[in-house]
């Protein structure tokens, strides 16, 4: 009688570990956060920002113009990452000053 109490308590800790995990969006086990050591993450800054630099200098050098840029694309495309947006705005950029 006692073994069933256990095996209960079990089963709703891995239910409630399970919809935690679900929560943060990464499975568990699996971190989908980035850290100090997350290469990939120090990667993805490194490109954004160069991307905010080619930006930049596009806009000759006007800060408010780039921020003006990749806000309007965050609000297009709100799902997306940060460098997809600096992409958008330049290709934008461009598209617009050819």
């Amino acid at each position: 009688m006692g073994g069933g109490w256990i095996l209960a308590v079990i089963v709703v800790g891995l239910i409630v570990a399970a919809l935690w995990a679900f929560s943060k969006g990464s499975p568990i086990g699996v971190s989908a956060r980035s850290g100090p050591g997350n290469k990939s993450a120090q990667a993805g800054a490194g490109e954004v920002a160069q991307l905010r630099k080619n930006l930049r200098v596009k806009a000759l050098g006007n800060d408010a113009l780039v921020d003006r840029l990749v806000q309007a694309e965050r609000n297009r495309m709100p799902g997306a990452s940060e460098a997809a947006w600096y992409k958008a705005a330049i290709e934008s950029w461009e598209r617009d000053n050819r």
